[in-house]
């Protein structure tokens, strides 16, 4: 079972008086699907990005599975969708799937994952042929890139206020894509619904 542990972590902007966390321990363990609730400003979307590697902690530390939580495990094991999504606007899917399995050294496996990153461009109904993304709506682009990233090989998913620009059948379709990976799952939201069907730890 793989497992994601934080131990004291403090983190604060510009200087101690703009503390966010303050010694947090945590763990996430694989197959559970965990929410972050809360108001505006007490550190969500913060501790997200702690864990995707954009921040990083003022003190303590971050392991996953024993080991110290690196560069090399987050571009490797984690994969992190954010509330607004950019994608090159003269690029089509097929582009994306090259230039991603570029980015994240997709080699020996790379036929698997353009079947998986196409499989789930429909199942989500994105009609995607001989078309680039500078002609996708926003909940377009945003169903490609959850695409490209749940069809990665990784063991921790990362959301900031999810599935918003899609309509209701869009988002029970990418919530029931995100529950098969099985895998631990960390999310940010404000949508009753969202926490209440995809969660199962607040």
């Amino acid at each position: 079972m793989k497992k994601i542990t934080i131990n004291n972590l403090s983190f604060y902007y510009e200087s101690k008086d703009t503390m966010v966390f303050d010694r947090l321990s945590l763990e996430f363990s694989s197959e559970k699907i965990y929410a972050l609730v809360g108001s505006n400003g007490v550190g969500k979307t913060t501790l997200l990005n702690i864990l995707s590697g954009i921040y990083q902690p003022t003190g303590g530390t971050i392991e996953y599975d024993g080991t110290l939580y690196t560069e090399k495990v987050t571009k490797e094991k984690v994969a992190f969708i954010p509330y607004k999504t950019k994608l090159y606007p003269y690029l089509d899917v097929f582009d994306h799937i090259k230039l991603i399995a570029e980015l994240w050294g997709i080699k020996t496996d790379y036929l698997e994952y353009k079947r998986k990153v196409l499989e789930y461009c429909n199942r989500l109904n994105l009609d995607y042929y001989n078309k680039r993304v500078e002609s996708y709506s926003t909940g377009m682009e945003y169903k490609l890139y959850i695409s490209l990233m749940l069809a990665r090989d990784v063991s921790l998913v990362l959301l900031d206020e999810p599935f918003t620009m899609l309509d209701k059948k869009s988002r029970y379709l990418a919530m029931d894509l995100i529950k098969e990976k099985k895998i631990i799952t960390i999310f940010s939201s404000h949508q009753k619904d969202i926490v209440e069907y995809l969660s199962n730890d607040i």
